[in-house]
């Protein structure tokens, strides 16, 4: 999905700065035209450089245990840098009850 939308934004003139994990990521962003920066959801210090003069962020997490810290720690940067919006992305907890939920859906409010 966050591919698609990248071309999409890109399509329509809309600067882009994705955050990439590995090298086979980046290079195919910048092959769409994006700037991509180097994200790791665990290092607070990475996202917050990826976070400057960002306006809206489209985030979207890997499922896991670490998924709740690794939200907040992306949500919790970005209004550091001041960013008007973020879109989360979820499929999780449609009414569902289990250890992630319950965190996750206090993330999403």
């Amino acid at each position: 999905m966050g591919k698609q939308l990248i071309r999409c934004l890109i399509h329509k003139n809309i600067n882009v700065r994705a955050g990439v994990r590995s090298e086979r990521a980046e290079e195919e962003l910048r092959s769409l035209g994006a700037e991509v920066v180097f994200l790791n959801h665990n290092s607070p210090s990475t996202v917050k450089i990826a976070m400057k003069n960002v306006d809206k962020l489209f985030l979207a997490t890997g499922f896991g245990e670490k998924m709740v810290k690794q939200t907040q720690t992306l949500v919790d940067e970005a209004k550091l840098a001041n960013v008007s919006h973020i879109i989360k992305i979820s499929t999780l907890c449609g009414g569902l009850s289990d250890k992630y939920c319950t965190s996750i859906d206090l993330l999403h409010r």
